[in-house]
Parts: structure tokens; C-alpha cells; sequence
């Protein structure tokens, strides 16, 4: 399974989707901290410009923690940031 987190109004074909906000129809309405998904069940995650709008100290460990919980063993994070360097992220 390939995880589109905090996907925006970008839904990507063959991907699940994932926003908090109903209006904008993604598969799944969820807040990236509380995944509705078993553990280790993606394969891929991504998170475009997601993570620096979440709160550094709260909201973003509990999102990179979720992140990894449903992360196969051998699954794979990409994100793109504007304000967040790869050296803040241990996943």
C-alpha cells in the first residue's frame, strides 16, 4: 500500500490519500498522527509539504512516529519540505 499523507488537494492516482479535511475528497479522512491503518501495512509513504506545518515539538514526533508504525519492515519515506532539513527527521 502507498501512502499519500496530508495529501492537499494533489491526490495521486493509485495511492491512498490522506487529509483531515473532508472537502477535498481524499480517500481517507484522518489526521497524520492517528493513521487508520494496521501496523506495518505501506510499503511507501509520502508527505508533501506536510511536515513543517505541524507543531515541531508535538505534532510532528507523534506524525513520524505514526509514520513509522505503519511502515513495512523495508518501506520507504519521501517527503518534500520548504522549511524542514532532512537532520530533523529520524524515522
Amino acid at each position: 500500500m502507498k501512502l499519500n499523507v496530508g495529501c492537499g488537494q494533489h491526490l495521486a492516482p493509485l495511492w491512498v490519500n490522506i487529509d483531515q479535511y473532508a472537502g477535498i475528497e481524499p480517500d481517507v479522512v484522518a489526521w497524520s498522527d492517528r493513521l487508520p491503518f494496521d501496523d506495518g501495512t505501506a510499503e511507501f509513504v509520502y508527505c508533501g509539504h506536510l511536515l513543517e506545518h505541524l507543531e515541531f515539538y508535538t505534532e510532528l514526533p507523534a506524525t513520524l512516529q505514526e509514520i513509522r508504525r505503519v511502515l513495512t519492515p523495508d518501506g520507504q519515506v519521501d517527503r518534500k519540505s520548504t522549511r524542514l532539513n532532512s537532520s530533523h527527521l529520524v524515522i
